[in-house]
């Protein structure tokens, strides 16, 4: 029996191609065939390959926009917050992917989703004692960091060391200079 194709099911094959592929590598026959379809079928359920991509980056912050919150209710330092964003990001590489592509930061949505899990973020930066710009730049470093390693690691950096010890000096380096409650 053949499963219904639904909007689910296919940014769930997209989140699984992306991860393996890359975003630019997105194709809708490609996902037409990995759920047994005709291509023209997906297109009753979504209106165009952009959008697929659109709703992969907010999939990715709303995602991250959760665990930030969970982690501001646990009242997590930032180390913590970044130690579980790099795990987020190892275990869903297509959604991370998506949600920092650049073609896709300007789309309204994608913003939206965005804007929700900073704010989420820099609570628990404010938690720790980092407060107004001192927090926004905290932020900015973090995510430098995230998105620099998950390059690196993804196009193999041209080292033999695990990306894991790399990433976990860095995190610590960065948040040493920044003072604590």
């Amino acid at each position: 029996m053949r499963r219904a194709i639904t909007v689910d099911r296919i940014l769930d094959e997209a989140q699984l191609q992306v991860a393996q592929e890359g975003l630019d590598s997105l194709r809708m026959a490609d996902l037409a065939r990995a759920l047994r379809v005709k291509s023209p079928s997906l297109y009753k359920h979504v209106p165009d390959l952009n959008s697929i991509r659109i709703q992969l980056a907010q999939r990715g912050w709303n995602a991250l926009s959760d665990l930030f919150a969970e982690l501001g209710r646990a009242d997590s330092e930032p180390r913590q917050l970044g130690r579980r964003w790099w795990r987020f990001v190892t275990d869903n590489p297509g959604i991370f992917e998506a949600a920092e592509a650049a073609s896709l930061q300007d789309q309204p949505a994608v913003a939206a989703s965005r804007a929700r899990a900073e704010a989420r973020a820099e609570r628990i930066f404010e938690y720790a004692g980092l407060t107004g710009i001192e927090a926004e730049h905290a932020w900015r470093a973090l995510r430098a960091l995230i998105v620099g390693m998950r390059h690196i690691e993804r196009h193999k950096g041209g080292s033999n060391l695990p990306i894991d010890d790399s990433f976990s000096r860095a995190l610590g380096a960065l948040f040493r200079g920044w003072r604590r409650v």
